[in-house]
């Protein structure tokens, strides 16, 4: 039994000095690393701008006018020429060497671009 009692006196022994080396082995600055610390200051002042950015818009929001936005604008009104008043209006004549042909039981019409122009096809 005393044996027993003087191993687990010597396993503690151990487990503390292992525990010891381990807590004086850490630097000296363990939890004060500056890099984090300078993280953490830039990104606190890049919130506080945007907090200060988003304020400015909210401020330009409320000074601006309700009425909605007109996406889409009207077009200009087409003038179209009138004729003088009397004046009969007569469709463009017809050539004389107009061929009507039929596609698939529907019948169109070809007219040559200038008279007197004949195709052979």
């Amino acid at each position: 039994m005393r044996r027993k009692v003087v191993r687990s006196v010597v396993v503690g022994a151990a487990v503390l000095c292992c525990m010891a080396i381990g807590l004086f082995s850490t630097p000296a600055i363990w939890g004060k690393d500056e890099t984090l610390q300078t993280e953490e200051k830039s990104l606190r002042e890049r919130v506080q701008q945007l907090e200060d950015r988003v304020q400015e818009l909210e401020k330009m929001l409320e000074r601006q006018p309700t009425q909605p936005v007109l996406l889409l604008q009207q077009a200009p009104a087409i003038q179209y020429p009138i004729a003088p008043q009397g004046a009969i209006l007569t469709a463009p004549a017809v050539p004389h060497d107009w061929k009507q042909s039929e596609i698939n039981g529907v019948p169109f019409y070809t007219l040559p671009l200038k008279s007197g122009e004949t195709s052979d096809e």
